[in-house]
């Protein structure tokens, strides 16, 4: 989920002025060339220093031709109070022309950002086991939070981690039951209208190859299959795997895998 704010509404950092303007004018080129840390000093102050820049510099040799509308931060992660599990924010500051149109040369003032929460799996087989954590737990789990990079650790998007770690524990069980060829719920791996239908086995098998480390979101079904019925999805590796139930009250009794349908244009840098 993503979460509209104003600057005004992230001054939790205290007195430290976010987003501030100093110095000269921000630009898309000035912006790339910055060091990452006299960036994120620049824009969130005290806040920089658990900041991770995660947006794209540009090719080699290519010079940009727009003028900068958004960059993309990560939060160095923290402990959640699931086991084996850590939280980092997707942070997006969004900006708007501060001067004359030059393309990658125009300056640029910050206007507000969006907030979405990710995790990171960091102990898969702890978070299964699931159970509380007790506050020395919770310690040793934040500092092997804080050593992760959230930008090459495969982050799940998820509206909370009640749901995520519920979903992936169904994932996983799933995968282990194909595996051992045991699985007691049914499989259905659609195909194209005119191709020939898959089978059983090879379906089956097609769960089996899923990697639960793959997984990169975790929601609710949208639309769901049918009024009053029950459905979560996850993406796992570019493969929608989706547990679908009589109603929201009852367990799934089958699960569609499908590839993910993803439309993407190149954007003019």
């Amino acid at each position: 989920m993503r979460v509209r704010a104003t600057i005004a509404a992230l001054a939790l950092a205290g007195s430290t002025p976010l987003l501030a303007q100093v110095g000269p004018p921000l630009t898309k080129v000035t912006v790339r060339a910055m060091p990452q840390s006299r960036l994120t000093q620049r824009l969130f102050g005290d806040l920089g220093r658990i900041m991770l820049p995660d947006f794209d510099r540009g090719r080699p040799g290519r010079r940009p031709t727009r003028p900068l509308a958004e960059l993309e931060f990560r939060t160095i992660p923290t402990a959640t109070y699931t086991p084996g599990l850590c939280q980092s924010s997707l942070v997006t500051v969004h900006f708007v022309p501060d001067g004359p149109l030059a393309g990658a040369d125009t300056p640029v003032r910050p206007t507000g950002i969006e907030v979405s929460e990710n995790y990171v799996i960091s102990d898969l087989d702890r978070l299964r086991r699931g159970g509380e954590l007790s506050e020395a737990q919770r310690e040793r789990l934040g500092i092997a939070c804080a050593d992760i990079d959230p930008r090459h650790s495969g982050t799940i998007d998820a509206p909370d981690e009640m749901m995520l770690v519920g979903d992936v524990q169904a994932l996983t069980a799933l995968i282990e039951a194909a595996r051992a060829g045991q699985v007691r719920i049914a499989l259905n791996c659609p195909v194209p209208r005119d191709d020939p239908p898959t089978s059983e086995s090879a379906c089956r098998q097609r769960v089996a190859e899923l990697d639960v480390r793959q997984v990169s979101t975790v929601a609710r079904c949208d639309p769901p299959p049918a009024a009053g019925a029950g459905c979560f999805e996850l993406g796992v590796g570019g493969m929608s795997v989706r547990f679908e139930s009589d109603s929201v009250t009852t367990a799934p009794s089958r699960v569609v895998i499908e590839p993910m349908i993803v439309i993407a244009d190149e954007l003019i840098d």
